[in-house]
């Protein structure tokens, strides 16, 4: 009896370590998937929050990852004109892992969403920063873009400006410009300039703040900006709608209202 005793208390004592791994390896597995389905999460609800967004950058979207979990690391993103795909990783300390010497597991996550947003090109220009959204890389050159390959029958156009002097930008051989805090077409006054504005260009017509100014009889041929004085530009594929601008709630109001 006492035989068979020591056998069981010699066998446990051998399977004890078995029982420790099995177990540190069910808490640490399931501390992975708990993780690995939060990370899926917040890439889940921070694609989808983001995916009609039309003046939409990088940071936009590090900063909403941020707010839900900053320690998840972002490897790369992705946007073209159809999707936005996001990779990203999350350290995680184990529990028992530990003690056989692993420091650390990492999840990974890869999502990838519709993007919505007609937005084609945005330009901030505190550094000059272009993201294109159409295939097409732009340059800035002489503080200058040009934008020929975008037919402006069909886009919408945008600009957040000042009321410095300077070229502003050249459509064929219509020339819009500033001299004396005034906005010109060719030779001809249209409108005195606040501090900050917001011009539109669509179908063919100009707005300034939201108020209609002019038509542009020809909307053809080279088209370039000087982008010197100007905070951003968007163009995007969005019209009139009812003689107004559709996309009057993504006004830049913080800056534009801004003293």
């Amino acid at each position: 009896m006492n035989n068979n005793r020591g056998q069981v208390l010699v066998l446990f004592l051998l399977l004890l370590p078995i029982i420790f791994l099995l177990v540190a390896s069910i808490v640490d597995s399931s501390l992975m998937i708990y993780n690995k389905n939060k990370i899926d999460n917040i890439s889940t609800d921070v694609l989808d929050s983001i995916k009609n967004k039309k003046d939409l950058v990088e940071s936009d979207i590090i900063t909403l990852y941020n707010l839900n979990d900053d320690d998840i690391v972002i490897d790369s993103i992705e946007m073209d004109a159809k999707t936005i795909t996001v990779k990203s990783h999350k350290d995680i300390k184990p529990v028992f892992g530990k003690i056989i010497g692993f420091k650390k597991y990492t999840v990974k996550s890869e999502k990838k969403v519709d993007y919505n947003s007609k937005l084609l090109i945005y330009l901030e220009n505190n550094d000059n920063k272009i993201t294109s959204y159409d295939g097409n890389n732009y340059t800035v050159v002489d503080n200058k873009i040009n934008l020929s390959s975008i037919d402006l029958t069909s886009k919408t156009l945008e600009i957040g400006l000042t009321n410095q002097d300077n070229d502003l930008l050249t459509i064929g051989n219509n020339k819009l410009y500033i001299y004396t805090y005034n906005l010109y077409l060719n030779d001809t006054f249209l409108v005195s300039l606040k501090n900050r504005n917001i011009l539109h260009i669509v179908e063919n017509k100009v707005y300034l703040n939201e108020k209609y100014i002019k038509d542009i009889s020809i909307m053809t041929g080279d088209f370039t900006i000087d982008i010197s004085n100007i905070k951003y530009l968007k163009v995007y594929d969005e019209l009139l709608t009812n003689g107004r601008i559709r996309n009057i709630n993504n006004l830049n109001r913080s800056w534009l209202d801004e003293e």
